[in-house]
C-alpha cells in the first residue's frame, strides 16, 4: 500500500530501490488498507475515522436497567 501521507509517499520505496533492494508493491494491499483505515481517512479526508457502537431495544429506545423501555 502506498503511504496516504503525501509528504512521504514513495520516499521509502525510492530509498530501497536506490540501495538495490527489489521492491514489490500491492502485495496484501487490501489487508493493509483495512489495518490503516483510520490513518488513511485522516490523511485523505482530513478527519478522523469515527465508529459508533449503540445498543437499543427493538422499538429503538434505550432500555432501563430492568429492561423496560422509556
Amino acid at each position: 500500500m502506498r503511504d496516504p501521507d503525501p509528504r512521504v509517499d514513495g520516499d521509502g520505496l525510492d530509498r530501497l530501490r536506490a540501495a538495490g533492494i527489489a521492491v514489490t508493491e500491492g502485495v496484501l494491499e487490501s489487508e493493509a488498507r483495512e489495518v490503516a483505515v483510520g490513518f488513511a481517512s485522516r490523511m485523505t479526508n482530513h478527519r478522523p475515522l469515527v465508529t459508533l457502537k449503540l445498543a437499543t431495544t427493538l422499538d429503538g429506545r434505550i432500555a432501563t436497567g430492568s429492561g423496560e423501555s422509556r
